[in-house]
């Protein structure tokens, strides 16, 4: 299962930490699941830094993903899109995803 937690400050989303792997049990559905996850967290992230150049603390490894926005605000249409997306893949697979807001 993969878990992401979508971190807000002064009302704006301020970042996402994203953890675990969906295809622990090897199954095409799975991998399926975790590779449309891990793409859209990489275009959200590649977008924040390099092309806004928003300003942000990450840290990527196996299964970890984690990005904080200083001035969230010119990011919103970004992070708003990768969080309807992730509620989409959520619907179809509810097994393989948990979304968590703070």
């Amino acid at each position: 299962m993969t878990q992401i937690t979508f971190f807000r400050r002064d009302g704006y989303i301020s970042g996402f930490v994203m953890q675990g792997h969906t295809s622990d049990n090897a199954s095409e559905k799975g991998r399926l699941v975790c590779a449309a996850l891990s793409s859209a967290a990489y275009m959200c992230a590649n977008t924040i830094t390099d092309v806004i150049k928003a300003k942000c603390d990450t840290d990527v490894r196996d299964g970890y993903m984690r990005i904080e926005i200083e001035d969230a605000r010119p990011a919103q249409d970004v992070l708003s899109g990768l969080r309807l997306h992730f509620e989409g893949l959520k619907a179809q697979y509810p097994r393989h995803i948990t979304l968590i807001d703070e």
